[in-house]
């Protein structure tokens, strides 16, 4: 099955030091992550390109481990994972840019289902995008003191 791949935007008024670090820190991640139950860097040394990752996520009352690395660190401007390990191969990332006194976040994600999975593409297509919709909108609330 071919990859599908899922973006959206949001704008959060806050300085963008305060909204990357927040973003990139994976000890925040079950704050804002619908899914997320624990995250953390597994190479020595603070996040960068090549880091190791494990992160936990519940979904469908299954606990999940992925592991991955980091692909890009750019402080302040952006970050991309990729999965090695997990159901399914995952990749994905911020991007950060402000525009007339926000922050734009941009999260996008790519999914390339196999085997069983590949039977539910288009449904996962639909997760995808409800996520990363809900998870920019729970970033924002938290980071703006709505959540």
């Amino acid at each position: 099955m071919a990859a599908i791949g899922k973006s959206a935007s949001i704008l959060i008024k806050k300085p963008l030091t305060q909204v990357f670090n927040f973003v990139a820190n994976p000890d925040n991640f079950h704050i804002w992550q619908p899914f997320a139950v624990e995250a953390k860097i597994t190479s020595p040394g603070p996040m960068a390109a090549g880091s190791t990752y494990l992160y936990t996520f519940q979904t469908m009352g299954q606990r999940i481990e992925t592991t991955g690395v980091i692909t890009e660190f750019e402080p302040f401007r952006r970050y991309a994972y990729q999965s090695v390990s997990g159901p399914f191969p995952i990749r994905g990332g911020f991007l950060f840019q402000e525009v007339d006194g926000f922050v734009e976040v941009t999260a996008f994600g790519m999914a390339e289902p196999s085997g069983y999975f590949s039977m539910a593409g288009a449904v996962i297509g639909i997760l995808l995008s409800r996520q990363i919709n809900a998870t920019l909108r729970t970033l924002k609330d938290i980071l703006e003191g709505k959540g």
